[in-house]
C-alpha cells in the first residue's frame, strides 16, 4: 500500500517556488532563521532531507531544504518568506524549496530538533521522489521508522 500511494504522490508534485540563500548549514539556518519567518505566517512542516535528518538520520549534510506550506494564498506566503528570509527566487539551482500543501499537514514533532516534520509515509514518499539518494533514503526511513 506504501509504494502504490508513494507512486501516486510521484506522479502528482505540489506546487512549488524555488529560492537560494548562501549558508554554511542548511540545518542551522532553518532552526535559526527560517523557523522563525515561517512560524507567524503559515502552518508548515518539513519533509525532504531534512526531515530525514530529524526522524531517521543518515547523511551527514543536508543538500537542500524542503518545506510544505499549507495556506490558501500560497503565493503571498512565499514571497514574504522569501523576502524576510533574504532568499532569492531562482529558476534552478535552488537550496530551498517550499511546496503547497493541499490538505492540513498530518505531521509529528522532530523531538530533537523542535521542528516539525511530516508524518512518516508523507516523508517516504517525498524522498523516494527526490530519486537517486534520496531513493536510499526513503528505505533508510521505511526500515528504522516505519519498520519493514
Amino acid at each position: 500500500m506504501l509504494e502504490a500511494w508513494t507512486a501516486h504522490l510521484v506522479a502528482a508534485r505540489p506546487t512549488r517556488s524555488y529560492g537560494h540563500r548562501v549558508f554554511r548549514d542548511p540545518m542551522q539556518f532553518l532552526k535559526s532563521e527560517l523557523a522563525a519567518v515561517l512560524r507567524p505566517r503559515t502552518s508548515w512542516a518539513v519533509t525532504g532531507w531534512a526531515g530525514a535528518s530529524v526522524v531517521a538520520p543518515l547523511l551527514t549534510l543536508t543538500p537542500a531544504l524542503h518545506v510544505y506550506i499549507a495556506s490558501d494564498d500560497f503565493e503571498r506566503v512565499v514571497e514574504d518568506v522569501f523576502a524576510a528570509a533574504k532568499i532569492r527566487s531562482v529558476d534552478s539551482g535552488s537550496n530551498i524549496e517550499l511546496w503547497r500543501a493541499e490538505a492540513p499537514l498530518l505531521m509529528h514533532a522532530g523531538a530533537k530538533a523542535k521542528l516539525p516534520v511530516v508524518n512518516t509515509p508523507r516523508l517516504y514518499a517525498d524522498l523516494f521522489a527526490l530519486g537517486g539518494r534520496g531513493q536510499d533514503a526513503a528505505q533508510h526511513v521505511r526500515e528504522t521508522v516505519i519498520g519493514y
